[in-house]
């Protein structure tokens, strides 16, 4: 597999490596508008059926990528296929696509749910309809939240936006749904993106010089605005980290988090289950450090649905947060409120070199 950028993954399908699966609160009409789950509540979404799946693949030059492992691709026809440079699976059953190809141009195709497939209307469609408004250009990062809502950045450092938008998520002002992709500014000075992420309802963005700006639904302090109150637009965050240079961006549902480029990690937002790393279990509006037991260099991180996991540039593996079933990798079922070392069998050593 090539190397894909954490930012660029929202998770991957079980035939693949690196599992991550969602089980979110919609928060459509008719549905149950999200909260900050209890930690026993969380606990528990891990009994419950797989509600949605999603990931993000870009091929290695010159190779092809076995796309027969998501069943939506049969749908297409081999040419087509063929031509996929990038994709990214998502919804229920991971029945909606978006992907690109190699002459840059960008399709979409599923079930539509809150016009999230960005053709402008609301129709589900079996065959994929082209974007026009981000035909052309290079997408170089997909990010996707539980409404759905998608994210868009290209290389030239746009974002565009579209889908559901009840909590603010796509940072236009308002919350009328977008039905087609819509450039979004960051800021007054246009700053230009190089990464997204999407919780289930709120957005992350980092731009080239190395700013955190976030938007969205904010009932966990996962904007890290120091409140609990929406944000209809980028905000940056700004305490601590506004003497800091961040490289890196994950989210969680209701949590986010940063790497500096000294390999420091911060987090804020939803912590019931110890998520953030910082020792407790209480929810935090601004970026709290997250203290290792001793000092480690982190250059990636990912965030499961009450999880999180991070990699030093020597290749070890950090986890914390909940552990209901094990997915800490530490030989326990208990949840750890800080990093802990997963340490393997004493026969192997291992250095991991990507984490999804």
């Amino acid at each position: 597999m090539a190397f894909i950028p954490p930012h660029r993954y929202s998770g991957l399908l079980p035939s693949l490596p690196g599992v991550r699966y969602h089980h979110p609160s919609r928060g459509r009409r008719g549905c149950k508008r999200p909260s900050c789950p209890r930690p026993d509540k969380q606990e528990d979404t891990h009994k419950s059926s797989l509600y949605a799946v999603a990931t993000t693949y870009e091929k290695p030059i010159g190779k092809m990528v076995d796309f027969g492992k998501w069943p939506s691709f049969t749908l297409l026809s081999p040419q087509e296929v063929e031509s996929i440079r990038q994709a990214c699976v998502f919804g229920t059953c991971a029945n909606e696509v978006i992907y690109t190809t190699d002459d840059d141009e960008v399709y979409a195709f599923g079930q539509n749910c809150s016009n999230c497939l960005g053709t402008g209307d609301n129709q589900s469609s079996m065959t994929p309809r082209r974007l026009d408004a981000l035909c052309g250009k290079k997408i170089t990062g997909i990010s996707y939240g539980s409404g759905p809502h998608v994210l868009v950045c290209t290389d030239d450092g746009k974002l565009y936006a579209w889908g559901h938008n009840g909590y603010n998520q796509l940072g236009n002002g308002n919350t009328v749904q977008g039905t087609v992709p819509v450039r979004i500014s960051v800021d007054a000075m246009k700053k230009r993106v190089t990464q997204v992420a999407c919780g289930s309802h709120h957005s992350m963005v980092l731009t080239t010089d190395g700013e955190v700006y976030t938007w969205g639904y904010n009932n966990c302090g996962q904007i890290g605005s120091g409140t609990t109150t929406n944000q209809p637009v980028p905000r940056r965050v700004s305490t601590p980290l506004h003497n800091k240079v961040i490289v890196s961006i994950a989210a969680g549902p209701t949590c986010s988090m940063a790497i500096t480029d000294y390999g420091q990690v911060f987090g804020w937002g939803y912590n019931g289950t110890g998520q953030l790393g910082v020792g407790g279990t209480g929810n935090q509006l601004i970026p709290c450090k997250v203290v290792f037991v001793q000092p480690v260099c982190i250059v990636q991180i990912v965030c499961g649905y009450s999880h999180t996991m991070a990699l030093t540039d020597q290749g070890y593996l950090y986890s914390w947060g909940a552990n209901s079933n094990g997915q800490l990798g530490i030989g326990n079922k208990s949840n750890q409120l800080s990093p802990i070392k997963v340490e393997t069998h004493e026969r192997y050593s291992i250095r991991v070199k990507m984490l999804s």
